[in-house]
C-alpha cells in the first residue's frame, strides 16, 4: 500500500498513528473534523467520501473546507493537497 503524503510527515516510529490528527490540526490550528477534511484531501479522498466516511452530509463538508482553506491560506482544494504534501516531503513550495 502506497503511503499518503500527509502520513509521511509522522513516519517516524516515536510518533504513534493517532498523534498525526494532532499534528495537522496543530499546524493550521484546525478543529478535529476541519482536521479529518484535510487529511482526507491529502490522502486523496474526494469530498463526497469524506463526507461518506464520516457520516456527515456534503454540504457540511464543504462548508468546513472552505474554513480550512482560509486557515491554511489557500484558494483551492487541490493547493490544500499539494501544501500538505510538500510539507511532508520537507519542500517549501507550492506547485499546483
Amino acid at each position: 500500500m502506497q503511503t499518503a503524503p500527509i502520513d509521511r510527515i509522522c513516519e517516524c516510529s516515536f510518533v504513534p498513528e493517532m498523534w498525526r490528527a494532532v499534528l495537522v490540526r496543530s499546524l493550521f490550528d484546525l478543529t478535529a473534523p476541519k482536521a479529518r477534511i484535510a487529511r482526507g484531501l491529502a490522502m486523496g479522498n474526494s469530498v463526497d467520501d469524506i463526507a461518506a466516511s464520516g457520516n456527515v452530509a456534503r454540504n457540511t463538508v464543504r462548508a468546513q473546507l472552505q474554513q480550512v482553506l482560509e486557515k491554511t491560506g489557500c484558494t483551492r482544494q487541490a493547493e490544500v493537497t499539494a501544501l500538505l504534501a510538500n510539507m511532508a516531503l520537507g519542500q517549501d513550495t507550492v506547485k499546483v
